[in-house]
């Protein structure tokens, strides 16, 4: 019993201190207004009901999904209508500066460039000129000329082969000859073959500044060495520039430049007149018969071995050649000054030239001997010299010419010679 009611008492004092614990201690505090309540959330949409499956069809395969275009988004109904696009400014445009898109300019290649460019062929009755000196003999000639004795015999139509005289011009064939090409000249013809330009002259019987024809055949020494076309030195050439467009921002206020006045109100002169000068006009047969009538005598007489003017396709002959003796006396064709008293003109051998008034001027070639010289003063009919064949000339002759220059600007211009002297 003491047992029953002793554990009874401890069941008691137990559950009671459990309850205690149980229990939240009430302490005084300050009120504060109750917190809101959350919102509760909306309820949830109601989920349809699946289908009810038949037990007698068999459930079908899902069927592919088709896609649809979106369905436009309408705007809202208290919205403003869309404003127009502004139009956009065109962009400025800038000066580029100076030296945009300037490149240097750069040399163009150029190919090479030749002169004396044309063929040798076989010369055709051409001769070149051999003075006999003291010792010569016709063998020793044609052996040093590459020719033979029976060629020169036949050029020369020797009657005394053995019996040659010093001073003595013989006739030389020249076997091959150049055709001349366009643009050629006596010294790039002279370079190619390996001859100064005065012996080719000479053989020629033409001046170094001979003006070559294309066509034109000139014969070549028998010392020539062909070397192939010149090579003409490259030009500097260079690209064009063409400076980039430019464009500036036009200035505002109309503003108009002022042309500059100087001090006092004197304005500033125009450009000069352009200065064009005229070409000389053409002298007739007739002005020229007026200007020189009365003027001039015969410097020598005889027979014309060729007129003045063109004589074949590549021949012109600025004078006369006058057959005469050697040794003639050869005279002054009017009063005048010696200008030139020489023999450094190709192909004319000694070569006086006489300077007379009014724009005239004479030329006596090939003389044997010269008996005045530069600044002399002559009077007309006065012995100048002697009828010779210098110059590779075939026979004693006389080349003379005839001279006119109307004004002090104008060139004097070779004439005929039979228009001026008497008849």
């Amino acid at each position: 019993m003491t047992d029953l009611l002793i554990r009874g008492t401890m069941l008691g004092l137990l559950s009671g201190g459990l309850a205690a614990c149980a229990m939240t201690p009430s302490y005084p505090t300050s009120t504060a207004p109750p917190a809101a309540a959350p919102a509760s959330p909306p309820p949830p949409a109601a989920v349809p009901p699946p289908p009810p499956r038949s037990e007698a069809t068999p459930s079908a395969p899902p069927s592919s999904v088709e896609s649809q275009p979106l369905a436009p988004v309408a705007p809202p109904q208290n919205a403003p209508p869309p404003s127009a696009t502004a139009a956009t400014p065109p962009p400025a445009t800038m000066a580029p500066p100076p030296d945009a898109g300037r490149e240097a300019a750069r040399p163009v290649a150029e190919a090479p460039r030749y002169t004396a460019t044309g063929k040798v062929v076989e010369a055709r009755r051409m001769f070149r000129d051999y003075v006999v000196r003291k010792g010569d003999h016709l063998d020793a000639i044609a052996r040093d000329l590459d020719t033979t004795r029976a060629v020169l015999l036949e050029a020369n139509h020797l009657k005394k082969p053995d019996a040659l005289r010093p001073g003595e011009h013989l006739k030389v064939p020249v076997e091959k000859a150049y055709v001349a090409a366009s643009g050629d000249t006596v010294s790039a013809v002279a370079r190619r073959f390996d001859v100064s330009a005065a012996d080719l002259a000479d053989v020629n019987a033409i001046p170094e500044s001979h003006r070559l024809r294309e066509g034109e055949e000139l014969a070549l020494p028998s010392s020539f060495h062909d070397r192939g076309p010149v090579l003409l030195p490259p030009t500097r050439a260079y690209a064009r520039y063409t400076p980039p467009a430019r464009s500036y921002y036009a200035p505002s206020g109309g503003y108009t430049p002022t042309p500059w006045t100087a001090p006092g109100g004197a304005r500033p002169p125009g450009p000069y007149p352009s200065v064009v000068t005229a070409s000389p006009p053409t002298r007739t047969d007739s002005q020229v018969m007026a200007a020189g009538k009365g003027r001039f005598v015969w410097p020598v007489r005889g027979e014309i071995l060729s007129a003045f003017g063109v004589q074949d396709v590549d021949r012109r002959n600025d004078g006369v050649d006058i057959r005469s003796p050697m040794g003639t006396a050869v005279h002054a064709a009017a009063a005048g000054e010696v200008v030139y008293a020489g023999d450094q003109v190709p192909g004319f051998g000694n070569l006086v030239l006489v300077k007379h008034a009014d724009g005239w001027v004479t030329a006596y070639a090939h003389l044997a001997r010269v008996d005045v010289k530069m600044r002399d003063t002559v009077a007309q009919d006065q012995q100048i010299g002697e009828v010779g064949q210098t110059g590779g000339v075939p026979e004693p002759q006389l080349h003379f010419e005839v001279r006119y220059a109307a004004t002090p600007i104008e060139k004097a211009r070779p004439v005929n010679p039979l228009l001026v002297l008497p008849e």
